[in-house]
């Protein structure tokens, strides 16, 4: 059982890592042409 539960735990800390990392990505393509176009102007 606590076997079951440290696989669930690591597991879940990898779906969070991963959905962060796309998360940021995201919001990276979001904001680089806004940052782009702040500078340029």
């Amino acid at each position: 059982m606590s076997d079951f539960l440290s696989t669930l735990n690591v597991s879940v800390i990898w779906w969070h890592n991963v959905l962060n990392i796309k998360e940021l990505t995201f919001r990276n393509v979001l904001l680089l042409p806004i940052a782009t176009q702040v500078s340029v102007v």
